[in-house]
């Protein structure tokens, strides 16, 4: 697992440096500014970031956490400044945890010993990655409700109207997707189960939790019936 740290008192920046090596993290740099760290990040993605509100030259680190927000990389704050409005600003742009300064190292230490947990077993099965021009994105399984394909390209549809589209054919898609809550529902479409409200069988529709509705072929009714079932059981 390797870390980037952005800070600019080198005091601070040592202890976070020493924690996260007696985890056993490699320390990808020290950054003091996010026009430091942004090439790094989107070159070779961390798989943990270790974040200081305010920064030299007034940089405002809420408004870059909310820029790189789409990388989903866990995100510890550390801050001088924990202030409530602040806390609840670092949530809304997906924060993992608010640390308040002066550093309590065991508290840090506890922070990213259980984000470790979660990021070993999300790593597991829970996301896909994809590439997007040069930067590599981790998309959770479950921000997707459909996926349509296209010859070899296929594109994700994600919550909040965004959506990737990726160079991976229909039966590599599914070997991927085999243990997770997808269902093949079209020729050309896969759902994600738990974004299904209802099934209209008469219309041959489906009726998503988002308003939506896709078709459902002939073919596939029988299996998604049957899968949407046992996933609402």
């Amino acid at each position: 697992m390797k870390a980037l740290i952005l800070e600019d008192d080198i005091t601070n920046a040592w202890d976070y440096e020493m924690i996260l090596e007696d985890l056993s993290i490699h320390v990808q740099k020290v950054c003091k500014s996010w026009k430091q760290a942004l090439p790094i990040i989107k070159k070779d993605l961390p798989d943990l970031l270790i974040v200081d509100l305010k920064l030299g030259n007034n940089e405002d680190s809420f408004e870059y956490l909310n820029q790189i927000k789409k990388f989903f990389i866990p995100t510890i704050v550390c801050t001088g400044f924990p202030k409530k409005e602040y806390i609840e600003k670092a949530y809304e742009v997906g924060v993992n945890a608010f640390i308040a300064k002066p550093l309590n190292k065991a508290l840090l230490s506890f922070e990213i010993r259980k984000l470790i947990g979660e990021i070993n077993e999300s790593k597991k099965e829970n996301y896909i990655t994809i590439k997007e021009k040069s930067n590599l994105i981790n998309v959770p399984y479950k921000e997707i409700y459909k996926i349509e394909i296209e010859r070899n390209y296929s594109t994700l549809f994600l919550q909040h109207d965004k959506k990737y589209v990726i160079k991976l054919s229909l039966r590599k898609l599914l070997d991927l997707l085999h243990e997770h809550t997808f269902i093949r529902c079209h020729r050309s479409t896969i759902v994600n189960l738990d974004f299904i409200y209802s099934i209209d069988i008469q219309n041959n529709k489906l009726n998503l939790i988002n308003s939506e509705k896709i078709d459902l072929g002939n073919k596939f009714k029988a299996s998604v019936k049957a899968a949407f079932i046992k996933n609402k059981s």
